[in-house]
């Protein structure tokens, strides 16, 4: 094998020589190209990461805002369940609408359960009230009328006024005396989360 060498043109090897070390140029070409497309593909992710990292601190920055938002809504819902019973009768109703009524100086000259039981809540809230009616007749000045409305809004269970009519009874003395007709609608909390 030696003599083959020796016999062998200088050129040959100088040949080889250059297609080994193109080979190895090439392959060294790939493997950077390789770490390159790595290098990008870790900043890229890098990058990623480094964002992911801001919006977690953004968020926890919120967090104690939230938590104070929740602590309102939670005393509201509190205090919302307090004016809105889960045992709500029409007597219930009754009782108050009577008591505002004598306090007023008006008087009620027709009054029975109404048919308004309907039932609302919707999926955004999980809330679940009921309504429990009153028809009611009344009788007295405008201004007895609007205390005993004022009266009613302050009262410790929500009642809400629904399709009244006022229309005038008499004019005495200059004084004019009005019948006020319609429902009331107290709200009897079901339920919710």
């Amino acid at each position: 094998m030696l003599d083959k060498i020796k016999n062998a043109p200088l050129l040959l090897f100088l040949l080889i020589g250059v297609a080994i070390a193109a080979m190895n140029y090439m392959g060294d070409i790939s493997s950077l190209e390789t770490l390159q497309n790595n290098k990008s593909n870790l900043n890229s992710q890098l990058n990623e990461k480094k964002d992911n990292l801001k919006k977690a601190k953004n968020a926890s920055f919120e967090v104690p805002n939230i938590k104070a938002e929740i602590e309102q809504l939670t005393q509201v819902f509190v205090k919302a369940s307090d004016i809105a019973p889960k045992t709500l009768t029409a007597r219930d109703v009754i009782d108050t609408v009577t008591k505002e009524a004598r306090f007023a100086g008006i008087r009620i000259t027709q009054s029975r359960p109404a048919n308004t039981a309907k039932a609302f809540g919707g999926n955004v809230s999980k809330v679940s009230t009921e309504e429990v009616g009153l028809e009611l007749e009344i009788e007295g000045s405008y201004s007895q009328i609007t205390f005993f409305f004022y009266q009613l809004s302050k009262a410790k269970i929500v009642l809400l006024p629904k399709e009244f009519e006022i229309a005038v009874k008499e004019i005495l003395d200059n004084q004019v005396n009005l019948r006020v007709k319609g429902t009331l609608a107290g709200i009897k909390y079901l339920g919710g989360t």
